[in-house]
């Protein structure tokens, strides 16, 4: 049959002694550095907290600001497209058109023409008189 021998040096349980201490020594080391690094994401989780809502809140007052700003520029495009349409009917009411000033200008040298006639009647009526 076959027999163990039981018997444990002291070699063999200093090693023992060691290894258990050393596997203890890890596990609080993991241990420790765990809870280390648990409360560093809990404050990482509470920075981007705030962080968020100082975000939310910039973009809520950039959005108000983007509103007021559109509302202004709407006020003043109806304003001047308002102002625009008054002075078109206030040019249309007083300004010539270019028919009516050519129409005018027709008018004009036609008389011119009615004079130059005339003159040139007088004239010849003039020489006439002298020759005769």
């Amino acid at each position: 049959m076959l027999q163990f021998d039981m018997t444990v040096g002291i070699p063999t349980l200093i090693t023992i002694v060691v290894l258990a201490g050393s596997g203890i020594g890890a596990w609080y080391a993991v241990r420790a550095k765990g809870q280390e690094n648990t409360k560093a994401i809990e404050k990482l989780e509470e920075d981007i907290g705030k962080q968020l809502t100082t975000l939310a809140a910039s973009v809520a007052l950039a959005n108000l600001k983007t509103e007021k700003a559109i509302e202004k520029a709407e006020e003043v495009r109806g304003r001047t497209a308002h102002e625009l349409a008054e002075y078109k009917l206030a040019a249309a009411e007083r300004f010539a058109t270019n028919a009516s000033i050519r129409q005018v200008e027709e008018r004009i040298v036609q008389s011119i023409d009615r004079l130059g006639d005339r003159l040139d009647k007088w004239l010849d009526n003039s020489a006439k008189k002298k020759e005769a």
